[in-house]
């Protein structure tokens, strides 16, 4: 039983990193389509708010921000849904400029060019 037990906490520990390794696979993806929209300068003020799985394996939901222009205090927030499998970007999000202080960020859907 003991046995049983060192094999699926073996198996937890592997699971966890194929989520830490597919995270950071979607995180790579929304920053290489951010950065293609906002060049390498746009990008120094990047920050991952949140990651989060879709109900499918392979989809993620990435949270990030970026300032909304050089030297401002407001951040353009966006969700980016990212398929793993194949590279994809599925659909993007985007706020307005916003204050970091604000309570409540509201997301429109906006139309992207897919590759």
């Amino acid at each position: 039983m003991a046995e049983k037990q060192k094999e699926d906490s073996k198996e937890n520990i592997v699971e966890k990193e194929i989520n830490q390794i597919d995270g950071a696979k979607a995180t790579s993806i929304a920053r290489e389509y951010l950065e293609q929209n906002f060049g390498n300068v746009g990008m120094l003020y990047y920050r991952l708010e949140n990651l989060e799985r879709n109900t499918e394996e392979t989809k993620f939901y990435v949270i990030c921000s970026l300032l909304s222009a050089f030297g401002s205090k407001e951040r353009l927030y966006y969700k980016i849904k990212v398929n793993i499998a194949d590279g994809n970007i599925l659909e993007v999000w985007r706020s307005k400029p916003t204050k970091e202080e604000e309570a409540e960020i509201t997301l429109t859907r906006i139309n992207f060019k897919e590759a």
